[in-house]
């Protein structure tokens, strides 16, 4: 298959806005794929390649995209895979300008749409509109097979390709190859949210539910089988040498055979966890590891297990699997745990779990089974939210169903210094906004526009949005820490949160407690979990204001009538009237040319007498210095020095002497040397070498 075809397809998907188109125009290329190039197409719809990260800067794909690009389509699918592999592989000295030329030689392959494709496909900004779900139902399409059958081999898999390949050439026999195996992860099941352990309770059935610490540390799935241990990561890559206390505990255990779900994090020495970027440090250490490991120990958690002594324990409830575990791992390793059905307990172990720095609290429903990779009903996340009241700098035009939008607004705090402007970007959001909430802000945001860059459209600070978020992390991006004050009396950009330097207090959440930041060199900010919680316009006493809560899925929306004063009325009704009157009574523009002349009469200069030739009153004797004047005569005439120097009698003969013969060979020219200086405040000096060997002025 081309690569054109594939980059036509990704086009259409992202211009296309209905879920079954999407999924139509998908298993139409996949069921013409070749079966060795399932894999890859699935790998490139999803957003990614299938070597994951190659090691190559924005920079460099920049420099490659510079080539220039052929006109006809030729690239094959397959020639791309192999040159991506190689690249992957390229490592040690010299990789660099080697991944550099081999990058160059596959843009110089493509035409300028599959050269963009590329681009976007290696820096992770494909953003077609085809996430993963959706694939996942055109290969059901294409294999014509349950979506549900492939998502559950893909859950066991951890493959959507070799899922997708198996059900495509081999339909349901294929598939009942994919089983819970030990050493192959399976993508791990993902919860929904909710506001607050009630709200979880009444989400789950009202009856009781398990209520376990959610801990601010890295999801770990630990395999087992005799002696040998795997630690795989929540992205389902190899971490076992990253972690040898995790591999320790799972070896200890006295099951011959496990698949184990927890998370491992770094604690201080009073058992309060450390933020989740120091955690993440001992997961992209590769070298060196017993040091860091003294320096930084992580502690395993539990909360669940996939698979005991050759029997899979996907399809057993909630309730039983926890049983199980527990008679596995020690005690010491299971996350605190509380099932109960009263919200006041429930509040109150969630108020407890917070007191000792974690992130809040999972709700899980006790007859749930566990559905890998899917972010269902049956396990809530439970979190404080803080909000901040932020100003739009900027907003980005959206890709796939938000294209033509402005989606992803900049968000930015006063900044009580001064130093970089009266404002100071914190972060981004566009999560959880609905089709009229982006149809009107992208109205609002390009009638307050002041500039544009790239994707970017920068606007007027008059936009004040209510922002919730539930997390920080420490960021060099964005330099300063948040302050959470505000004017009461402000509206407007003056009601913004402030932002401060360095070395402010720690924001805290509504309970009190506080996020610790462990590296004060960098600032604290949220990173991506933003949500709109309240709009408002430049004034706030005037205009109605739009309340939206948009905390991930949770959409709520208070409707307002939109009122305007008559004041503002009659303002705008007389600028209008002023515009049109100008329009209307201008005088017409006068065309004529108009030539402005100016005559200027120059009076011709007079030439300077020339100097005088310089009268020698008496005969030179040997060298001697003679002023002339700095201008050098050019009336002498010449002199032929062959025929007035004899080389062997060095005598310069008068004008009529006939040409002296050499003693030696053939005649020889030897011209005299001549010099001219200039002394110091006076005129030039010429000096001559006589032909008698004296030296002359």
């Amino acid at each position: 298959m081309l690569l054109h075809d594939l980059v036509q397809t990704s086009r259409r998907v992202a211009e296309t806005s209905g879920r079954l188109a999407k999924i139509e125009l998908l298993a139409g290329l996949l069921a013409r794929t070749a079966p060795d190039e399932i894999e890859t197409a699935i790998a490139f719809l999803s957003g990614g390649p299938p070597q994951g990260r190659l090691g190559v800067g924005y920079a460099t794909l920049q420099a490659a995209r510079g080539q220039p690009a052929v006109a006809v389509p030729r690239l094959e699918l397959g020639a791309v895979v192999a040159a991506l592999q190689r690249l992957a592989q390229k490592t040690g000295p010299g990789s660099v300008l080697a991944k550099k030329q081999m990058l160059g030689e596959l843009f110089a392959s493509a035409t300028h749409d599959e050269q963009g494709f590329l681009l976007r496909l290696l820096t992770g900004e494909l953003r077609q509109g085809a996430l993963e779900g959706l694939v996942t139902e055109a290969v059901a399409r294409a294999a014509g097979q349950d979506a549900e059958v492939i998502r559950r081999a893909t859950m066991v898999a951890g493959d959507l390709g070799a899922v997708a390949r198996a059900a495509i050439m081999q339909g349901a026999a294929g598939l009942d190859g994919f089983r819970v195996q030990v050493f192959r992860p399976l993508q791990p099941m993902l919860a929904q949210a909710a506001d607050d352990p009630s709200d979880a309770l009444a989400q789950l059935g009202g009856g009781e539910a398990a209520f376990e610490y959610k801990l601010d540390g890295a999801r770990i799935q630990a395999h087992k089988s005799g002696d040998q241990v795997r630690v795989f990561s929540r992205q389902l890559n190899d971490v076992t040498q990253a972690v040898p206390e995790v591999v320790d505990v799972a070896r200890g255990l006295a099951v011959r055979e496990v698949i184990l779900d927890g998370e491992a994090i770094a604690l201080r020495p009073d058992g309060v966890p450390l933020p989740f970027q120091v955690t993440m440090r001992r997961f992209g250490r590769k070298l060196d590891v017993e040091s860091l490991r003294a320096e930084l120990p992580l502690a395993s958690f539990f909360f669940d297990i996939l698979y005991a002594d050759g029997a899979s324990l996907l399809d057993e409830p909630y309730r039983r699997r926890f049983e199980i575990l527990a008679a596995t791992v020690p005690a010491s390793t299971l996350v605190p745990r509380l099932v109960t059905a009263d919200a006041r307990e429930a509040t109150a172990f969630f108020e407890r779990a917070i007191a000792a720095g974690q992130e809040g609290l999972m709700a899980k429903a006790l007859d749930a089974h566990y559905d890998a990779g899917a972010r269902g009903a049956a396990w809530l996340k439970v979190k404080p939210a803080q909000t901040l009241d932020l100003v739009v700098l900027a907003a980005e035009w959206g890709h796939g169903r938000r294209h033509g939008r402005l989606s992803n607004i900049h968000l930015g705090a006063r900044d009580p210094t001064g130093g970089g402007g009266p404002f100071v970007m914190l972060g981004k959001t566009f999560k959880g906004m609905t089709d009229a909430l982006l149809e009107w802000q992208t109205t609002k945001l390009l009638e307050l526009e002041t500039s544009r860059t790239g994707h970017v459209v920068y606007v007027r600070p008059e936009l004040v949005v209510e922002v919730a978020f539930n997390g920080i992390q420490t960021s060099p991006t964005y330099p300063r820490r948040i302050r959470s004050t505000r004017c009461a009396s402000c509206t407007g950009p003056q009601a913004a949160t402030r932002s401060s330097s360095l070395g402010s207090s720690a924001v805290r959440t509504s309970s009190g407690s506080p996020f610790r930041n462990s590296r004060p060199e960098h600032s604290v900010v949220s990173t991506g979990h933003f949500a709109v919680t309240r709009i408002a316009p430049f004034d706030q006493r005037r205009w109605a204001v739009e309340i939206l809560t948009l905390f991930e899925t949770k959409r709520k929306i208070d409707k307002r009538l939109f009122k305007t004063g008559f004041g503002t009325l009659v303002l705008h009704a007389g600028v209008v009237i002023a515009v049109v009157y100008g329009t209307m009574h201008a005088r017409p523009a006068d065309t004529t040319v108009k030539l402005d002349t100016t005559v200027v009469l120059l009076t011709p200069q007079q030439k300077p007498p020339e100097p005088q030739p310089v009268q020698i009153t008496e005969p030179l004797r040997g060298f001697q210095t003679v002023v002339v004047p700095s201008t050098i005569p050019t009336s002498v005439p010449p002199v032929d020095l062959q025929q007035h120097f004899d080389p062997r009698r060095r005598v310069c003969r008068s004008g009529g002497g006939g040409a002296a013969r050499p003693a030696f060979g053939a005649a020889r020219a030897v011209p005299g040397s001549a010099q001219a200086g200039r002394h110091p405040g006076q005129g030039a000096v010429a000096r001559h070498r006589g032909h008698d060997g004296t030296r002359r002025a």
